[in-house]
C-alpha cells in the first residue's frame, strides 16, 4: 500500500502482487496473453463462521446465506476451476457450521440450474426471427396479456422457533387459496435480539424498569383482581407514585380518594416490557385490557385495535 501526497490531497492505491489484486471480495488475476481472471477475495482475519445450522434462526435465513454466497460465486468465478475450488470450500465450511450434506448439495444443485437458465438464453439475430416467423393463422385468436397488477404485502411476524415455522406453512397455503390471484404475500421474519430473552447486563432494580406495561390490583374476598392497565415509558416506581400522590386525573388516583384506600408499590406490578416504541407500547396496552377488561379501564380509552372492531 502506498500514499502519495500532492499538496493537500492524500491518495492511497494498492499496487497488483504476483500478477494478482483484490477489489472488494473479487481478486483480479492477470494472465500471460494480456486478459484477466477473477475469482472469490477473502480477508486473512475470515473466520469462516455463519449463522449456524442448529442456532435459533428462520431456515430461510440459513439457506439464504448458502444460496448468497453459491450464486456469489458462479458470479464472481471465471474459470470452472475456480468455481469448483470455491464451492468445495462453501461444503466443507457450512458442514462445519452444522449444515446437513443434502442441504447443502441440494442448495447448490439448485444455484447451479438457476444460473445455466440465465447464462444460456438464446439470442437470435432479426433478421433470422423474421425468417422463422410463421404467418399468422385465419382462425388465430389475439392474445391478451393480463394488464391486473400483482399485489405482494408484507406480513412480518416475531420469529418463534421451529413450532412457529410449521404452523406458518398451511397459513402460505390458507392465503394462497383465499385470496386472488394477484395478490401474493410474503411472509418474512422479525429477528430479536440477544438482550430481549435474557439479560446481559447487570439487572436493573424493579422500580427503575421502564417502557413496560403494568397492572393495579386490588384484593376482593381474598382473591387478586386486576382493576388497571397502564402502559408508560418512564421508570416504574415514578408511574407508580403519580397513580398514588401526584396525578389527580389518574383513574387509579380517582379510586384511591372515592374510596379511601392506602395505595403501595406492592399494589402495582409489571406484567411486560420491552417497548421503546411508543405505538408498539400503546398497542400491547390494549391487547392486554381487551383480554382482562379491567374495570378502570372502561373509564378512558384505549388504542383502537381494528381487527377487533
Amino acid at each position: 500500500m502506498t500514499s502519495f501526497t500532492e499538496r493537500s490531497i492524500k491518495f492511497t492505491y494498492e499496487k497488483e502482487s504476483n500478477n494478482s489484486i483484490a477489489f472488494l471480495d473479487v481478486n483480479v488475476l492477470r494472465k500471460t496473453d494480456g486478459s484477466f481472471d477473477t475469482d472469490i477475495h477473502r480477508k486473512k482475519t475470515d473466520t469462516n463462521v455463519y449463522l449456524n445450522w442448529n442456532s435459533c434462526a428462520p431456515r430461510s435465513w440459513k439457506i439464504g446465506t448458502l444460496k448468497g454466497l453459491v450464486r456469489r460465486a458462479f458470479l464472481v468465478c471465471s474459470t470452472a476451476e475456480f468455481r469448483r475450488k470455491e464451492i468445495n470450500h462453501l461444503k466443507s465450511v457450512f458442514k462445519n457450521n452444522g449444515f446437513p450434506s443434502r442441504i447443502i448439495s441440494n442448495v447448490v444443485h439448485e444455484v447451479e440450474t438457476k444460473m445455466v437458465i440465465e447464462t444460456t438464453v438464446p439470442i437470435m439475430d432479426t433478421s433470422e426471427a423474421e425468417a422463422n416467423q410463421s404467418p399468422p393463422a385465419a382462425t388465430a385468436q389475439p392474445v391478451t396479456e393480463s394488464k391486473e397488477p400483482i399485489y405482494t404485502p408484507y406480513i412480518c411476524l416475531p420469529y418463534k422457533g421451529i413450532k412457529g415455522e410449521k404452523i406458518l406453512r398451511p397459513l402460505r397455503s390458507l392465503l394462497h387459496r383465499m385470496l386472488p390471484s394477484n395478490v401474493q404475500p410474503r411472509m418474512i421474519f422479525k429477528g430479536k435480539k440477544l438482550g430481549s430473552l435474557f439479560r446481559i447486563k447487570d439487572k436493573v432494580p424493579l422500580e427503575h424498569e421502564s417502557n413496560l406495561i403494568y397492572a393495579f390490583d386490588q384484593t376482593y374476598d381474598s382473591e387478586k383482581v386486576t382493576d388497571y392497565i397502564g402502559e408508560t415509558k418512564v421508570r416504574f416506581g415514578s408511574r407508580s407514585h403519580e397513580h398514588m400522590h401526584t396525578d389527580k386525573e389518574s383513574a387509579v388516583y380517582k379510586h384511591k380518594v372515592s374510596n379511601n384506600l392506602e395505595l403501595s408499590m406492592s399494589d402495582f406490578r409489571i406484567i411486560d416490557k420491552g417497548f421503546p416504541n411508543t405505538v408498539d407500547r400503546k398497542l400491547a396496552e390494549a391487547l392486554y385490557v381487551k383480554e382482562l377488561d379491567p374495570v378502570l379501564n372502561r373509564q378512558k380509552k384505549s388504542y383502537n385495535l381494528l381487527l377487533f372492531n
